[in-house]
């Protein structure tokens, strides 16, 4: 009988170690997935932060590409303008160049007939 309590003592006192070691494992195992948890918040934040800043980054891009398209079509515009105005200043100096040379015609014209009455009037005998 002595046997038998010794052995169920021993039993007992082997439950308990079992117990006590595994509890142990549980708390570190617990340890390790509380450290993990904590990681994946992080990593979860870190995201998070990452995609708040693409979609920044993105709506500063499309801004921006907006801001270029405007002064693109102003650009255009003013394009336009000027090519208008250069074609109305062409337009203006070849009307000019052709008054300029009707002018230069009766120049000539009103020269040859002051030569011609320069001849044709008699000269004082000095």
């Amino acid at each position: 009988m002595k046997q038998l309590v010794a052995a169920i003592v021993a039993l007992v006192i082997g439950l308990a170690g079992g117990y006590y070691y595994a509890q142990g494992d549980v708390n570190a195992l617990q340890g390790e997935v509380t450290a993990l948890q904590s990681s994946l918040e992080l990593a979860n934040q870190k995201v998070s932060e990452a995609e708040e800043k693409a979609e920044a980054t993105a709506k500063d891009v499309a801004d921006a590409a907006a801001k270029s398209e405007e002064a693109a079509k102003a650009m255009e515009a003013e394009l336009a303008e000027a090519k208008n105005a250069a074609e109305k200043a062409s337009a203006e100096a070849t009307e000019l160049r052709s008054k300029v040379g009707e002018l230069e015609t009766k120049l000539g014209e009103l020269e040859a007939e002051l030569s011609a009455a320069r001849n044709a009037t008699p000269q004082p005998n000095q």
